[in-house]
């Protein structure tokens, strides 16, 4: 999807400020949500460029739920991946704390032709990548998650860019 640049950056402040929001009512830090809405920030926007991939599934037997969530970056004509950001959880220990509540993990809605929102998992330890890291360059803090290997944010994403093997 082809963007005036002001527009990239006018979308980007509004999913941050959003998010920063949401975060902030919820009960983050004021440094948490705004590391929470410069990722969901930076996925809006690497979705939006073709450069997010997700692939939703159930490995080992379906007692895991894996979100891969692939960066990606063009070179030589071809996009490569970056990294994998994605994230997992245990069905048993989301069973046990969520019980009604594991929809998320399957669920797409369409919003408008061609694209999905989602709930997507990335993964608690973050790679060397601009989208972890304060303008400072330390890296960035999503809040305490010592229980859980993922953060969960809400992604818009092309069903092209979307993959369920579940």
């Amino acid at each position: 999807m082809n963007q005036e640049p002001s527009s990239i950056v006018a979308r980007y402040v509004e999913v941050l400020e959003a998010e920063h929001e949401k975060a902030l009512r919820q009960g983050y830090t004021q440094e948490q949500a705004l590391g929470r809405g410069q990722v969901a920030a930076w996925l809006d926007k690497e979705a939006r460029q073709g450069r997010l991939r997700i692939m939703r599934s159930m490995p080992n037997g379906g007692r895991i739920a894996r979100h891969n969530v692939l960066l990606l970056e063009e070179k030589d004509d071809e996009m490569s991946v970056v990294s994998d950001i994605g994230g997992w959880i245990s069905m048993a220990d989301l069973h046990g704390v969520h019980e009604r509540h594991t929809s998320w993990i399957y669920n797409k809605g369409e919003i408008v032709e061609g694209y999905f929102r989602i709930k997507v998992m990335i993964t608690n330890t973050f790679p060397d990548h601009e989208m972890f890291k304060r303008s400072d360059g330390s890296q960035i803090d999503l809040g305490f998650n010592d229980t859980e290997h993922y953060y969960m944010f809400t992604v818009d994403i092309p069903k092209k860019d979307l993959v369920d093997t579940f």
